[in-house]
């Protein structure tokens, strides 16, 4: 019952940042992941603090909205594993932060 209730509030608080831009996010959205050379990251912590918590679920919706000015990790945002950043990948974070079986991001944690 908790890991609905942080599942439910992870999906409230992704949709309250989306929501306003999703028409304009959701067109051709999905983007190429540029690793980089020697970049070392791990999949999930968005904001590079280290941890994976809901400041970057936040970070990533917010990435995904096209909002101005953040911060992030861009080789962090393929959290599904699949070489682009999409829609999908702000739900499969927020599936790992509520505590079902996913496994972030399963490629090399170096590029």
């Amino acid at each position: 019952m908790k890991k609905f209730f942080g599942f439910l509030l992870a999906i409230c608080l992704v949709a309250m940042l989306v929501v306003t831009p999703i028409g304009v996010a959701a067109e051709g959205q999905d983007v190429d992941i540029n690793m980089g050379e020697g970049v070392e990251f791990t999949p999930g912590d968005i904001d590079g603090d280290g941890n994976i918590n809901l400041n970057d679920l936040v970070t990533i919706a917010q990435v995904q909205a096209n909002w101005p000015g953040v911060g992030y990790v861009e080789a962090a945002l393929d959290t599904d594993g699949s070489g682009t950043f999409e829609l999908l990948d702000v739900n499969y974070l927020a599936q790992y932060l509520a505590g079902w079986n996913v496994v972030l991001n399963d490629v090399a944690y170096v590029a």
